[in-house]
């Protein structure tokens, strides 16, 4: 707690890494009611950062790849079966 003219801080640790603050002073408490809407649109932004790069397909060029190996898949597995049936 630090004292000093007409402002006082209370900060206490919470659980976690979570920090708890109280400002009697009308600036500080403005401060950190803007500090506390930034960190709640940072939060939104990541969010909707990390939903919408979870939620995109596959690009045109890692969509041919997937078929290339789908397709050499397929055509391996002929060619395997037929080497199998040759032999028998």
């Amino acid at each position: 707690m630090h004292q000093g003219g007409r402002a006082i801080i209370n900060i206490t640790k919470t659980e976690g890494d979570t920090l708890f603050m109280t400002a009697t002073c009308d600036s500080l408490q403005r401060e950190y009611l803007r500090l506390e809407e930034e960190l709640v649109r940072f939060r939104d932004f990541s969010t909707y950062q990390s939903t919408s790069l979870m939620t995109r397909g596959p690009t045109g060029w890692q969509f041919f790849w997937i078929c290339f190996g789908k397709c050499s898949a397929i055509i391996l597995s002929f060619v395997f079966v037929i080497k199998i049936k040759k032999r028998t």
